[in-house]
């Protein structure tokens, strides 16, 4: 038993209170205690979801969808622009060719729209933003399910519901350090 658990007892053991049995109090000033320090030791962390832009190494990151709205049928854009606001070239390093990967989800599950395969080669990538340059992705979407693997559908529409677009940087590297930038992400809505 640690040492400042086994004085606590003691001190807990010692007295009777007003009411009567000084072991009736003692349990409850130790499951009292006990919880005290279960939660002091299990802090809770509350995350917001990620924003449709942000800011991080100099960078303002945004994304949109466009229209927000659709058919089950209907193309929409999403588009992810990234702004280097510093006065020097920023190097972003990613282990594969694609700046950011694309993504529709829905209650935290990614759902294969087409469009939104990632077509990345596999290779390590500096991509490098000049002072004052936006780089612009770019994907045309239609809410119509394809087949990622054997056995799923394909070509069906997807069902109407409301869809989170997010691009997610699997950056590594900001200009030779380890570093990341934010997922940004925006509501679509299927009718």
């Amino acid at each position: 038993m640690p040492q400042l658990y086994r004085s606590t007892v003691r001190r807990m053991r010692g007295g009777r209170n007003a009411a009567g049995s000084g072991a009736a109090m003692s349990r409850h000033a130790l499951v009292i205690c006990t919880a005290a320090l279960t939660l002091a030791a299990c802090a809770t962390q509350i995350t917001e979801p990620p924003p449709d832009q942000s800011s991080a190494h100099g960078l303002d990151v945004a994304l949109t969808v466009n229209p927000a709205e659709v058919a089950q049928d209907e193309r929409f854009i999403v588009e992810l622009t990234v702004t280097n606001t510093r006065p020097a070239a920023v190097r972003l390093t990613t282990s594969h060719s694609c700046l950011a990967l694309p993504g529709i989800y829905r209650n935290g599950q990614r759902i294969p729209f087409e469009g939104s395969g990632w077509a990345c080669r596999a290779a390590i990538t500096t991509h490098a933003i000049a002072p004052g340059e936006t780089v612009t992705r770019s994907w045309e979407m239609v809410p119509r399910l394809y087949a990622e693997h054997p056995g799923d559908p394909d070509g069906v529409p997807a069902p109407r519901s409301a869809y989170t677009a997010r691009a997610v940087f699997e950056v590594f590297e900001v200009d030779g350090e380890r570093g990341t930038l934010p997922t940004v992400e925006r509501t679509l809505h299927v009718r």
